[in-house]
């Protein structure tokens, strides 16, 4: 949006030749001014319009709405940073970092301010713990950043830094001075979040296995042979779950399969069914919908080909279900 300069009026008779300016933006009057300029910016995806003035000695200074608008947009950029930070995995040198934080915290911010004491040596043991089972070096990372934290402290002074700590908390919304859980309770549920995922990557261990070992005894098979695999693994034969959609259309040929499903890489005399997949995720990118549409031929072309129509739709509610195209661990009926 350009800038305009509407005479103001009130300049001294002796000066009626050099008029006095009001620089306007948008309609708004920014302030007299012997130069002006707009900046135009994108920062984060929001578009900021910003009055650069110059403005005379003494005259009045910007419209407070500019000042309104930069101070929102500082707020929505530290949001972010702090939604950002949320989002990360603690690593090694982070549950060092909050060691040794809550630490200091723990032995010099009381003498400052109110501090749950308590909360904090509880982070420290958690962290260190946490800290010890994802590296072996965990102990001299974090004697390198006790020996870094308090170098902090001492170049910041002891109740500038307890101040800044209670800030960056209180950024987050986290009350430290508010009662918590018992050290016992948060050792028990980090055990319990550490066995889920030690659980989880064993479980994926296993179908990888399975899948690698269901894949080597299908190469051996003849032509003829493996085109009876068509059941997806046991974990993929299911029912689909709440949250994904199923429905099915009937296509009159194969050759109608092959159109509505163009980037699909069809295996001669399979072009019976296919399967359309559409996502939805949320800000943290998990799946939070499936909608999954099955384009299949009619029952009496599938039984012409030598397949059960069942068989051909647990096919495809398999991939629904979030079976790879690759058919991998594929199974016969």
């Amino acid at each position: 949006m350009p800038l305009t300069m509407h005479p103001t009026g009130l300049g001294a008779g002796i000066d009626k030749d050099r008029q006095d300016f009001t620089v306007f933006s948008g309609g708004w009057a920014v302030g007299p001014a012997a130069t002006a300029r707009v900046d135009s910016l994108w920062t984060r995806g929001v578009f900021i319009r910003r009055a650069a003035v110059g403005l005379r000695s003494g005259s009045p200074a910007m419209h407070w709405r500019f000042y309104i608008g930069i101070f929102l947009f500082l707020i929505f950029l530290m949001s972010s940073a702090i939604l950002t930070a949320r989002a990360q995995p603690m690593s090694v040198e982070d549950n060092a970092k909050t060691a040794s934080r809550t630490a200091v915290m723990a032995n010099e911010c009381p003498r400052y301010f109110k501090l749950n004491v308590e909360q904090m040596r509880q982070w420290r043991r958690i962290a260190i713990e946490v800290g010890e089972q994802l590296s072996e070096q965990f102990d001299a990372i974090l004697k390198a950043e006790i020996k870094r934290r308090n170098a902090e402290v001492d170049r910041a002074g002891h109740r500038v830094w307890c101040i800044q700590m209670r800030g960056q908390y209180e950024s987050q919304g986290i009350d430290i001075e508010a009662p918590t859980r018992s050290y016992e309770e948060e050792a028990e549920a980090a055990a319990e979040r550490m066995k889920a995922e030690a659980g989880a990557r064993a479980k994926a261990q296993e179908e990888a296995q399975a899948d690698a070992e269901a894949a080597a005894k299908l190469k051996t098979l003849s032509p003829r042979e493996a085109r009876k695999y068509i059941l997806p693994p046991v974990r993929f034969d299911k029912p689909p779950p709440d949250g994904v959609d199923v429905t099915e259309q009937v296509a009159k040929s194969g050759a109608e399969i092959r159109k509505r499903c163009p980037d699909v890489k069809f295996e001669p005399g399979f072009d019976l069914a296919c399967s359309r997949i559409m996502r939805f995720y949320d800000a943290t990118g998990e799946v939070t919908k499936v909608f999954c549409t099955i384009h299949i031929v009619g029952d009496n072309v599938i039984r012409a080909a030598g397949y059960e129509p069942d068989n051909i739709r647990r096919h495809e509610i398999g991939h629904c279900n979030g079976w790879p195209p690759d058919h991998r661990g594929a199974r016969a009926p």
